[in-house]
């Protein structure tokens, strides 16, 4: 998930900066929002794309999917929260824009290679 940070606003092509401005602009949007239950519907209402042509373009350009990219973003988040506060985990959870403690768990671990807990005693 490294390839998160690479992302960035190089000079590009002509034919393909009108493509990358509407991704930045994306990528802006999702680090804004993260917290809140974001749909690819709402997303193409709100950059006036369809769906597919959405994610195409977005995986094209990142090398993510948008949900890849959107849990990247909200792991950040929670490891932070992690690290320099006390806050219970289903808090974060929640704060970081999850539905549910068992899918950030299953997140987590697949982004950070370990559990929440497993995380904050290793990073205090």
């Amino acid at each position: 998930m490294n390839r998160v940070q690479e992302i960035s606003r190089e000079p590009i092509a002509p034919e393909s900066s009108e493509k990358q401005l509407k991704v930045y602009e994306i990528i802006d949007y999702l680090q804004a929002h993260y917290v809140e239950k974001l749909t690819l519907e709402q997303l193409s209402e709100t950059f006036f794309i369809s769906s597919t042509y959405l994610c195409r373009l977005f995986k094209q350009t990142t090398g993510f999917t948008i949900v890849e990219y959107l849990n990247y973003i909200r792991i950040k988040e929670a490891q932070r929260l992690l690290q320099s506060t006390n806050t219970k985990v289903t808090a974060i959870a929640e704060n970081t824009g999850f539905d549910s403690i068992a899918h950030f768990g299953r997140v987590f671990k697949h982004i950070a290679k370990c559990s929440p807990l497993q995380y904050r005693k290793q990073n205090r």
